[in-house]
């Protein structure tokens, strides 16, 4: 028989089970509370890293769904334009609808005009796809390319250009002077907005 056993009578007793009752019960409370805390800790990590998780998933790459683009897009669909508005969303004041360029929506000429210069908080791609199928919104006029932002067919609008900055890394918000239809090659990798 092993030394850390001794039999009494008909008895084997382990002389670890010789605690008096009350410590014995208090320590298997407080065993089965620090059980229970760390199944809880490690449910809570679980559920934290799926939030995260499906946080990641559920967020979406492409444009934010605004109501009011998202209208604004299903009455025209793709019609070999591009669009200005003033406010967000798509809303405010409709700025110019044009198939071809402006080189300064500040001037007299073009469907950008006067006031729509450094005016435009939201923008829209529904040109048709191939081609020159992206329109690059210029910080200064005539198409000067030292900064810039490329809005893809693909991504259709841009809600609220304040989440995206120029290829200078100035706020596009209320700041384009000027835009070209151009190819995507034409756009440096980081110029595209969404």
């Amino acid at each position: 028989m092993p030394p850390h056993h001794r039999t009494t009578g008909t008895t084997r007793v382990h002389h670890t089970a010789v605690v008096p009752a009350f410590r014995s019960t208090r320590h298997r409370v407080r065993l089965a509370e620090a059980e229970q805390d760390h199944t809880m800790r490690k449910l809570t990590i679980a559920a934290v890293t799926l939030g995260i998780a499906a946080f990641g998933v559920a967020v979406p790459v492409t444009a934010q769904a605004g109501t009011g683009c998202n209208t604004n897009w299903n009455s025209h669909g793709r019609d070999g334009n591009v669009r200005a508005w003033s406010g967000t969303d798509c809303g405010g004041t409709l700025l110019g609808v044009t198939p071809g360029n402006d080189p300064n929506w500040g001037d007299s000429a073009g469907p950008f005009q006067g006031s729509d210069a450094n005016s435009a908080s939201s923008v829209m791609n529904s040109g048709y796809v191939g081609g020159k199928d992206v329109v690059a919104f210029y910080y200064w006029t005539n198409y000067d390319d030292t900064a810039y932002g490329c809005l893809k067919p693909g991504e259709l609008y841009v809600d609220d250009l304040a989440r995206n900055r120029f290829t200078n890394n100035a706020n596009m918000n209320d700041n384009i002077m000027s835009h070209a239809w151009v190819t995507a090659s034409a756009c440096a990798p980081g110029s595209f907005i969404s």
